[in-house]
């Protein structure tokens, strides 16, 4: 049915409606290409037959009519409603229309609506509620009309973040024969919490309320191990909680554990940060079920009363025995809850209403509840003395709650309200807290008749059920069915026997109220009207709609036939999700239901009139607007519920923790709110007390009408012999069926873990049909399937119930590992295996398989014969769920595969490997990804070098140091990187680039990588633009994967960097999926910036931004930031963001203007160091005077700007040009002032600047070196003078073309980009947003230089020549050996190139004598294991300033791998919190850290916390764990710590093996420099099989799998020993390379003695004289020489990603399990056609992603 705004036009009685207008019915908007209705009633009973004329009229945007319906009805009857229907189906479409309705004997009405799409709703799906970032979320879309059919206009979507920013746009999405599909990704860095898919019409005339939307929760989640239910019941005495809880795996068998529980009491919702945890019990769990009555008085500490808004959470802890995990499940309960809410049957009463019902809505499960028994009064408020407080009850009444339970009783109309008062009998502590709703009368409104319909006794209905109610009949009577305040579902005519009839459907879902109005037999009556509320609850689909399973079980890799039925051609979703995800619900406190809609809204009754087509919601409920005179009901309730207030006798009403708008919905609110105030202002003059609370005892007048209160009992205590009262439930039935079995595949190898299975949509057939067939996927889980179908003619989806897949396999493993470690850790990978209907004992043994070499398994010394004690687990019907845990080594950075396999263990007497391949079978393959990080150990150094003939070489000078270096010579610790240039003396187009590698002794270099590629000064690095075709750009190095804080100024920097390169793309023919990806990315950062501000959607409330967070007003220190502030609204101008984002910035910004920017606490928060007051007075006015420039466009701007521009101008008029500033102050002038200001400063500018010399402006501010805080405030200085000079000097054409003359602005680009840092940012916010402008704005002005480059470069070291490349080749990378120090360029040729210089090197630590590199904040650490404690560590940090500056501080406090804690384990010491210090919000965990903001810091004081840490579960040995860094940041790293598990006596878990002391726990091979490989240890290669392999094999091997082959001959050989294992090492000649990794120089083989056959076939005869030898390997085994040599000649690869990867040519390799090696005697055919082949046995299509790993 259509949405509608009633228009109810009455008599003259309504205060301001004219007498003789019809009732009108309006929709709420007219829908355009759609069929529309309007409904008109006379009403002036004279008249009995009218002529009715309807007139619609289109607006047009210049304001002209245009007629667009005409109808005229003759002789139609009064009083009845009469049906006019009209297609707009050809018409034109209008934003606004125009209506007359002119009726016989009636005024014309007259009215105006809004045009609109024929859009009813839009159903939005997600594929799942609960996501982690970065993760993709599917949506699906089912637009329908108001007749039920697929809307197939274009749809705009937004991904909302939970602060309400819209972070992504997708437009043009629509649905023609199916739901539309599309997806959006999450970012990586975002606020949990919850977020929204945002749907709305493409219909730009609409403003932002107009959508839909769906949503879902964001947050950090691991998936449980197993399920667990927790039932909270209410004894039989009140102090008694019987607890339930129940834990069983997915598979269906029920865990073995234990049950600790506790609770911790609520004050108000919330947990005091001074509450403790009080322990309830622990006990074991019997069959997966555990059953008690733990004695909750310990949770109330004592206390002798139970306050009405006390509430307690219950948190059970269940242990998991088999895999050691543990799930925390959390419940509130409340001892005093009612279970109930009140809801009005009808709105008020009058002088005909004889009786008033209530209806009790059940919130709770009445299976939780001892009693259900309910004690209810009603009482009269009158001025009647007689009346006043009676209870017109003629006895308290006594119901159950969950019967469809109602109260009724008789009304007397001399009453003003009524107040009712509703209240659970408990068992032990007398009642439930009282729920209330007070009735208002409201007899002086002469529009009511509340009498009409006679009482209906049902309240609830289902789809298919019909309502039908009896009303007292009269001359005309007319009915509607209004339903969620959106609907008309029925518009009718009461029938003579005052019967109404009609049946529920599903789009009537929520509540629904009916109208009856109409007029009585007498010509001159009014009309009148009485309204009645009812539900329509939501149900499953119903017959035929249904989703089948074919089964209720699956084996692993399966088929599983899926059944959808329902009507022909219909519509259908298909949900198959991992049911754990249902159980993350679970570890959240839950909270009581709350009725969120409000069927007595006053909102219905408000004037339908729009001020503005952006007025118009979707949501908008529907308006009553002649119904009655909203003004005079807002009066009337007001005015009789206050007069009540002061009749009332005595304190009846407990206001403590009301909710005024939800106690009996919004007009009863009202009601109550003005009741409480009038009476506390009565109770006032003659007591303190104010409204007294119901337990307190009652005075005598209150006695008799209201309820007596119970003597408070004594909690009962549990007998002396059963401290606990707990008793044991035993539940001896499993959910596992063994009648139902399937089948393990032992061929399976389980990689595919997904948490959705299935999120699709599908069309039925011609019979209603579709059978669909899937593939389980690895998982041994449960699956929850849900369908959600809709069919041409409905208007609203139904969904099945959901079925249960469960996903079996009897013997199985389940594999855990940190999701992220670091390299060369080792740590304990835990394997899980579960089997099911064992009958004895079985032995197995855990193996790995196909190891990667750079991730290494400890699989026994010597590997042959390797110990069983190693992998065998026993199982057995006792123990069906057993823990193995096997140590692993990762020593390369990127995702890694593991896989482990698990077999029955075999007894190999002949030596094979105890897990090599046997006759037994397999019983179950793993394969697991791990994330490898780089130590926090290591540090990246990075430079800029522009490389081009032309370029002004400006030779060092005392001043300034290293040419293009802006650090002075004499630092005491020059930057690790430093460049000269020089030009050739014989060519004009060859330069010389000496880079040097400034190591100390002690320093160690991990990575040296140099990155070349075409100059773009606005792009970043790697861009390789293709003007020609459609495709994405070779994207940029991934900057936000890089963050170092999570501060204000580094989303700034960010947000800086991406603007202005986007929109130099946008300036080139790029891509339109780039340009997309680009968007996307400055949407994510838009969305964090709005993370550090206060808004809200009120746009016209001033907000602000803070560093560290949203600022708070009441805080000394969290105060809103002015210079923060002005660069963010800056940046969300540039950005066009919507209104409500931007106006309320622009609106705290103006006010700072009005009051005067001198009168503001400036603060720059070390973004710059300006420290003459002048100065920052000028330059904050400029800044914001710029900021009014960028804003300029937006109508809350222009409504200040003439204001703002005038109080800023008046003070630039006021500026002497004697005044000497700060170089920084004037050129920001000079870039935004005024127009007498700037010329001024620029003038200033040309004579300080000098031209000879790159850059041309030194700031004048004092630059010191002593730390790394005076080190960033002196590169700044620079940065930020010369970018604004260059913004002034480019502000426009004009201004360019004359200073472009007297300056080098190309060199100055150079400069300014040779200045920035590896993530092409500069030191602070202020100098990346004014640097990365400076650059855009040349870009502008200048062409840029990149087309036609034709450079060769000629690269060589300190130690040798390497290679040559040209520009043809660029973007790509070479990593050089890490003993380089010193690297020469020669580049000829015209063209401009840029070299990125990148260095991974050990992190410089402080020499106890040497300040240079002191950090201004110093970190103290202490850790040590808490006594009596098995696995849990507390550490102690002290952090300590030493600025003046730092008052506030962002610490990330590293965990070590596998260690966890939870934000409740730290604490801020004694020491700190008595100097004021404190957390500035509650502390974040991430995957590796607890993050938290320290405010209020004092110089010079070790201000201390702590933080309980928990051990791995499983083996670990500290000294084979990465150390972790504590860092403190303010903008930047102000101090570091390095922290190891070993620092102090932390417990050493280790088995058997570790008592060998020069063994390590996972064998490497490594060389000098640090770079490993796994140690080999099965002595199985594959050597001399020649006659059992073709060349087809081979060329198979190397093109689906990432391997390499070579031919060689052996140059010479040598043994070496390393932990007793002997290795021959093999110095080749290459003569043949085939695989997608550039081919080394030299390639060094390491073979391992135990390998028989291979000594044999490398044992060459002198006959055979120097034969070849053919190699097959990993390519990942491949590992560089410290002392490796360049990249080959060969143009590097065109790749899809910014950066070639490195070439390593100095490499080598270590033979191992799966490897091959031949020798050419007797194999000469093989390596014939080996030499031979083409590229075509070489893998193309994924070699890059396996090439970017070797970085």
């Amino acid at each position: 049915m259509n949405q509608f705004f009633l228009l109810f036009y009455f008599l003259p009685f309504l205060a301001g409606i004219s007498a003789e207008q019809p009732f009108v019915i309006l929709p709420a908007s007219i829908h355009w290409k759609a069929i529309n209705k309007i409904w008109v009633t006379p009403l002036i009973a004279k008249n009995p037959l009218v002529d009715i004329t309807v007139n619609i009229t289109g607006e047009s945007s210049t304001g002209a009519k245009i007629g667009v319906y005409f109808e005229k009805f003759l002789r139609k009857q009064t009083g009845y409603t009469h049906l006019f229907e009209y297609s707009l189906l050809s018409a034109q479409n209008f934003d606004i229309y125009n209506i007359r309705v002119s009726v016989t004997g009636h005024d014309d009405f007259n009215g105006a609506i809004v045009g609109s799409p024929n859009l009813r709703h839009i159903f939005i799906q997600t594929d799942k509620s609960f996501y982690k970032p970065e993760e993709e979320v599917n949506v699906r879309l089912l637009p329908l009309t108001e007749g039920g059919e697929l809307y197939n206009g274009n749809l705009t979507l937004f991904l909302v973040d939970a602060n309400g920013f819209k972070i992504s746009r997708q437009d043009g999405i629509s649905a023609y024969d199916r739901f539309a599909k599309t997806q959006f990704t999450l970012p990586k860095y975002l606020k949990i919490g919850v977020w929204r898919i945002e749907a709305r019409p493409a219909a730009p005339s609409f403003g932002n309320s107009y959508f839909y939307d769906t949503r879902f929760n964001v947050l950090t989640y691991e998936l449980p191990k197993f399920f667990v239910t927790m039932d909270l019941q209410e004894s039989t005495e009140w102090n008694f909680l019987q607890v339930e809880i129940k834990a069983w795996y997915p598979h269906g068998m029920n865990v073995a554990g234990s049950v600790d529980l506790h609770c911790a009491l609520q004050q108000n919702g919330q947990v005091s940060t001074n509450t403790r945890l009080v322990q309830l019990f622990i006990s074991e769990l019997t069959n997966g079920f555990w059953s008690g009555h733990p004695d909750i008085t310990k949770c109330f500490e004592g206390s002798d009363s139970l306050p009405n808004s006390s509430q307690i959470l219950i948190i059970a802890q269940i242990f998991d025995k088999g895999t050691t995990k543990t799930i925390t499940v959390k419940k509130l309960f409340q001892p005093r809850r009612s279970g109930f809410k009140i809801i009005p049957l009808r709105p008020a009463f009058d002088e005909s209403t004889e009786t008033l019902r209530v209806f009790f809505d059940a919130i709770l499960d009445p299976r939780l509840l001892a009693s259900t028994e309910i004690e209810v009064t009603a009482q009269c408020i009158s001025s009647a003395i007689n009346l006043n407080g009676l209870n017109q009850s003629s006895q308290n009444f006594k119901s159950s709650i969950f019967m469809n339970g109602y109260f009724e009783f008789s009304v007397d109309s001399r009453c003003d309200v009524y107040i009712i008062r509703a209240r659970r009998k408990l068992k032990g502590i007398g009642y439930s807290d009282t729920e209330y709703l007070v009735i208002p009368s409201v007899k002086s409104q002469n529009s009511f008749k509340l009498s009409f319909i006679n009482p209906i006794d049902k309240v609830k209905y289902r789809e298919g059920e019909r309502f039908i109610a009896n009303v007292k009949t009269g001359r005309a009577l007319n009915y509607l069915v209004l339903c969620n305040s959106k609907y008309v579902a029925y518009v009718g005519t009461v029938r003579n026997d005052g019967l109404i009839s009609f049946g529920i459907t599903s789009e009537m879902e929520g509540y629904c109220i009916l109208v009856v109005y109409g007029i009585s037999n007498t010509w001159y009556a009014r009309a009148k009207s009485d309204m009645w509320l009812f539900f329509v609850e939501k149900g499953n689909c119903q017959s035929p709609f249904s989703l089948s399973l074919s089964s209720s079980r699956t084996s692993l890799d399966g088929k599983v036939a899926v059944s959808l039925n329902g009507e022909p051609y219909s519509l259908a979703t298909v949900h198959a999700i991992d049911s754990k995800l249902n159980q993350l619900g679970t570890t959240l406190p839950n909270t009581d239901s709350k009725t969120s809609s409000l069927p007595w809204d006053l909102e219905i009754f408000k004037n339908p009139y729009l001020n503005s087509l952006s007025a118009y919601k979707s949501t908008s409920p529907m308006k009553l607007s002649n119904f009655i005179d909203h003004a005079s009901l807002i009066d009337t309730i007001s005015n009789i519920c206050k007069k009540a207030g002061e009749e009332m006798p005595g304190p009846m009403i407990n206001k403590n923790g009301m909710d005024f708008e939800q106690n009996g919905f919004e007009i009863h609110g009202l009601c109550l709110r003005m009741l409480i105030e009038s009476a506390n202002k009565k109770l006032q003059k003659t007591s303190t007390d104010g409204l007294m609370d119901e337990n307190r005892k009652p005075e005598a007048s209150v006695m008799r009408a209201g309820f007596m209160q119970s003597p408070r009992e004594k909690p009962k205590r549990p007998p002396q012999n059963d401290v606990m009262m707990m008793t044991q439930k035993v539940k001896e039935t499993s959910l596992l069926d063994a009648t139902e079995d399937v089948p393990d595949a032992t061929d399976l190898v389980r990689s595919y873990f997904p948490e959705v299975w299935l999120f699709d949509d599908f069309e039925l057939d011609d019979q209603g049909r579709k059978d669909i067939t899937l593939t389980a996927p690895h998982s041994v889980t449960e699956w929850t399937f849900t369908g959600t179908f809709w069919t041409n003619g409905r208007t609203s989806t139904c969904q099945t119930p959901p079925a249960k897949l469960i996903g079996r396999r009897h013997v199985f493993m389940q594999v855990d590992l940190p999701s992220y470690v670091y390299e060369n850790e080792t740590i304990p990978a835990k394997v899980t295996v579960t089997a099911d209907n064992l009958r004895g004992t079985t032995n197995m043994a855990v193996c790995f398989t196909g190891l990667s070499p750079v991730v290494c398994g400890d699989v026994g010394p010597d590997g042959n014969v390797g110990e069983t004690d190693y992998t065998r687990i026993v199982l057995n019907q006792t123990h069906p769920v057993v823990v193995k845990t096997m140590q692993m080594r990762f020593l390369r950075e990127g995702p890694q595969n593991i896989s482990f396999q698990l077999r029955p263990e075999s007894n190999n007497p002949g030596g094979d490997w105890h897990c090599s391949e046997s006759n037994d079978g397999v019983n179950d393959t793993v394969v697991h990804t791990v994330n490898v990080l780089k130590r926090v150990e290591q540090e990246e150094h990075y430079r800029n070098v522009i490389i081009y003939p032309q370029k002004r070489i400006i030779y060092p000078m005392a001043e300034s140091g290293v040419s293009g270096d802006v650090r002075p010579l004499s630092l005491p610790f020059p930057d690790i990187i430093t460049y000269t240039q020089k030009k050739s003396d014989d060519r004009d187009d060859e330069i010389f680039t000496d880079i040097e590698i400034n190591t100390r002794p002690g320093d160690v270099v991990y990575e040296l990588v140099l990155e070349f590629s075409k100059f773009r000064p606005s792009l970043s690095t790697g861009y390789e633009l293709d003007e020609t075709e459609d495709r994405a750009p070779n994207r940029p190095r991934m900057r936000r994967g890089k963050r170092q804080t999570n501060s204000l100024a580094n989303v700034l920097m960010e947000l800086s960097f991406a603007t202005y390169e986007l929109r130099s793309l946008e300036t080139y023919s790029v891509s339109s999926i780039l340009l997309a990806s680009r968007k996307e990315e400055v949407g994510y950062l838009l969305s964090q910036l709005m993370s550090y501000s206060n808004c809200s959607s009120d746009k016209s409330k001033p907000c602000a931004f803070y560093l560290f967070g949203p600022p708070r007003k009441s805080d000394t220190i969290v105060q809103p930031s002015i210079f923060f502030t002005t660069l963010a609204t800056s940046l969300l101008c540039e950005h066009n963001v919507e209104p409500e984002f931007v106006c309320g910035p622009i609106n705290y910004l103006t006010t700072i203007t009005k009051n005067g920017i001198n009168a503001a606490d400036l603060n720059f928060h070390d973004q710059i160091n300006l420290s003459n007051e002048i100065d920052q007075l000028w330059f904050m006015r400029s800044f914001m005077r710029q900021m009014v420039s960028d804003c300029a466009d937006y109508t809350c701007m222009k409504e200040h700007s003439n204001q703002t521009i005038k109080n800023l101008t008046h003070e630039f008029y006021n500026f002497s040009d004697r005044d000497q500033l700060d170089l920084r102050t004037e050129a920001m002038m000079a870039f935004q002032s005024s127009s007498l200001t700037e010329p001024l400063m620029r003038s200033r500018l040309t004579s300080k600047g000098k031209a000879n010399q790159i850059p041309h402006w030194k700031s004048s501010a004092e630059k010191s070196y002593n730390n790394v805080l005076e080190v960033k405030f002196s590169k700044s200085a620079d940065v930020l003078t010369n970018a604004l000079a260059m913004l002034a000097l480019t502000k426009d054409q004009k201004t360019f073309d004359y200073y472009r003359k007297l300056f080098d602005f190309d060199s100055m680009t150079n400069w300014l980009v040779e200045s920035q840092m590896s993530n092409r940012q500069f030191e602070t916010a202020i100098d990346t947003y004014f640097g990365w402008r400076s650059l855009y704005s040349y870009r502008v002005r200048q062409s840029p230089t990149g087309s036609g480059i034709r450079v060769r470069v000629n690269l060589t070291t300190n130690t040798e020549a390497l290679t040559t490349f040209s520009t043809d080749e660029m973007p790509f990378s070479i990593r050089l050996p890490t003993a380089t120090r010193k690297i020469r360029l020669q580049s000829v040729g015209d063209g401009k190139i840029i070299a990125g210089v990148r260095v991974h090197s050990s992190k410089r630590k402080r020499r106890k004598r040497d300040p240079s590199e002191a950090f201004p904040v110093v970190i103290t650490a202490s850790q040590q294991r808490i006594p009596g404690s098995e696995r849990e560590i507390m550490q102690t940090i002290c952090i300590e300033t030493r600025s003046q500056l730092l008052n506030t501080l962002e610490i990330e406090h590293g965990l070590f791998t596998g260690f966890s804690t939870s934000v409740e384990d730290l604490q801020l010491l004694t020491n700190t919190t008595r100097e004021g210090t404190e957390l500035l919000r509650a502390p974040q965990l991430s995957a590796t850290a607890i993050h938290l903001i320290l405010i209020k810091l004092k110089p010079n004081l070790p201000l201390c916390y702590k933080i309980q840490i928990l051990e791995p579960d499983s083996n670990y040995s500290p000294e084979y764990l990465a150390p972790v860094a504590i860092t403190a940041r303010y903008n930047d790293v102000m101090g570091q710590l390095f922290l190891s598990p070993e620092v102090s006596p932390v417990k050493r878990r280790r088995r058997k093996r570790d008592v060998i002391p020069e063994l390590d726990l996972v064998d490497t091979v490594c060389l000098d420099n640090g770079n490993c490989t796994c140690a080999e240890k099965t002595c199985s290669v594959e050597c001399d099989q020649c006659r059992f392999i073709k060349f087809s094999d081979i060329c198979t091997e190397l093109k689906t799998k990432p391997r390499f082959g070579a031919v060689f001959r052996v140059e010479s050989s040598t043994t070496v020993k390393i932990r007793n294992v002997e290795y021959l090492k093999l110095y080749t000649d290459l003569s043949t390379w085939q695989s997608a990794l550039p081919e080394p120089r030299k390639l060094t083989i390491w073979i391992r003695k135990c390998n028989p056959k291979c000594f044999k076939s490398l044992k060459v005869e002198p006959r055979e004289g120097k034969p070849r030898f053919l190699i097959v390997g990993d390519e990942k085994g491949l590992f560089e020489d410290e002392h490796s040599i360049g990249p080959s000649t060969n143009a590097a690869p065109e790749l899809p990603d910014s950066i070639a990867p490195p070439q390593v040519l100095q490499m080598h390799y270590l033979l191992r399990d799966n490897d091959r090696l031949e020798k050419s005697t007797g194999c000469q055919e093989l390596l014939g056609e080996f030499a031979d082949m083409n590229q075509g046995c070489v893998r193309g299509v994924d070699r890059f992603k396996r090439l970017v790993h070797l970085r």
